[in-house]
Formats: C-alpha cells, structure tokens, sequence
C-alpha cells in the first residue's frame, strides 16, 4: 500500500503547475487561479484545449491496457500527475490484474498529497515524490525498489511530460538510463505535444510560459520523439497522432496536437 513519506517542500500557489494546470484542463478542481489563468490564456488561440488534454488521458488508457495485455505486471507511471477522474494507470491495470504493482512518480507534493487522499489504495501501489530529470534518483528509490523488480519485463509510461523537460536536461539520456535498467520484453509507452500543431499555438504556448513562469514547453518533430524508442521495437502503428493509436472513437480536429507510440524493448 503507499507508504508515509517525509514531508515535502511547501506547495506554491503562485507559480503555475503543470500538474495542476493539466489537473484543471481536464476539469479538475485542484488547482488555483495562477494554474487557471494559464489555460485561460491558452485556450484564447485553442479553445479546444481541454479536449487535446481528454485525447492524452485516453492515448494513456489504451496504451496501458494494450501493455498490461501483453502479461506486463508491474508499471512506473513518471510525471503522473493529479488523479483527477478515473481511470488512472492503476484502474487500467488492475482492471487486467487486479495483484499487479503500480508506482506512480511525480516532482510535484501536491500531486502526492491527493493521491494518498484520491486513489483507491491497495496491495502493489505506491507514489512517490522525485524528480524524472534525476532518473537514477527514481530507480533507486526504496519504495519503486520494494514493488518494482527490474530483473522482469516493466511497463514505463510517460505521458506528455518529457515536453515539459528541456533540452539542457537531456531527456534523451533520462529515458535511455531508464532503458538500460528495463529487462528484455519491457514496454515503453510515451506521448508527446508535436510540432505538428498549429503555429500560432505552439507560439502563444511559448509566449505564455514566458510571461507566467509556466515552465517552457517543447514541442518536437516526430524524429527526435523517435529516438527516445531507440533500442525499442515500436508496435504498430508506430508513432502516430495520440488519436490514431488504436483508436476507439472518431475524435475532432484540434489544434494542440501529440504523437504517442508503445516500444517493446528488444532482447
């Protein structure tokens, strides 16, 4: 079950979260009016934001369900993010097999704060609080250690959050030391926001982390998504728009868009 843990930095309400901003475009209620206004602000070039954000929550969904499918029973989830509305990654599984292990991780307190108050706790799942741009960090974490067994095949899912690192933080080096500890036959599910978007969005989305303190957001071309898969054997369709992988429903054109694959690590 989730463990206690020490007590984290204080929560800032006057800087804009990405979790509590996303919290929020999902029609969340926690977050604060900072979070708020950068959606507001966002929504004025894509009014359709929130919808982008419902298209991610569902990539996710059918992306862990498609790994745990596959006989996957233990998952990180890394920069997962407030539990807004179900199902999060440990519904999704668990719905599969109820005994499987989930470990969600996220740098943000409060996002650890609600899911000990939110999530159905049970046997096999734990969150904690560390950063993915410190991934040695998060591997050796005493709590990821105690339900995750890096000797056996894990599903790693980061769902649009690699968007949120810089270059400087080399993200590609994040998910390849991620990589050298997954065994063989391990999955890798990530989305990602893509330039293929429009324009003017991706530079309102500059310009409001400019003027906000909302961290800088990376849109990048589907090649550089692609060599976070290196050393993955991508399933079909590939990377594609998060709409178009394994698709349940038509969904309507938007403007913000991200591409998502799932990787079979090779061996």
């Amino acid at each position: 079950m989730n463990e206690d843990l020490t007590p984290g930095p204080i929560i800032d309400t006057t800087t804009p979260s990405v979790a509590r901003a996303y919290d929020y475009l999902l029609g969340g209620k926690d977050n604060y009016e900072v979070d708020r206004q950068v959606v507001e602000m966002l929504r004025t070039v894509a009014p359709e934001a929130p919808l982008t954000g419902r298209m991610n929550r569902a990539f996710g969904k059918r992306a862990v369900r498609y790994i745990a499918e596959q006989g996957i029973r233990q998952f990180v989830d890394l920069g997962s993010g407030i539990p807004t509305t179900p199902p999060n990654v440990h519904d999704t599984v668990h719905s599969v097999d109820p005994t499987a292990h989930v470990v969600y991780v996220d740098v943000d307190p409060m996002v650890v704060a609600h899911s000990h108050a939110l999530r159905s706790i049970g046997p096999g799942l734990t969150t904690i609080l560390a950063d993915i741009r410190q991934p040695e960090t998060v591997l050796d974490h005493p709590h990821l250690q105690a339900h995750i067994d890096f000797n056996e095949p894990v599903g790693v899912v980061i769902f649009s959050v690699l968007d949120v690192i810089e270059d400087k933080d080399n993200p590609l080096g994040i998910v390849q030391q991620l990589r050298e500890r997954m065994a063989p036959g391990s999955y890798l599910g990530i989305s990602h926001l893509s330039t293929r978007s429009a324009p003017d969005a991706v530079a309102h989305s500059h310009k409001i982390s400019r003027e906000t303190g909302f961290p800088a957001v990376a849109f990048r071309p589907d090649e550089e998504v692609l060599k976070f898969f290196e050393g993955f054997d991508l399933v079909e369709p590939g990377l594609v728009d998060v709409r178009e992988w394994h698709p349940e429903q038509d969904t309507p054109h938007v403007k913000i868009k991200l591409v998502g694959a799932v990787g079979r690590k090779a061996g």
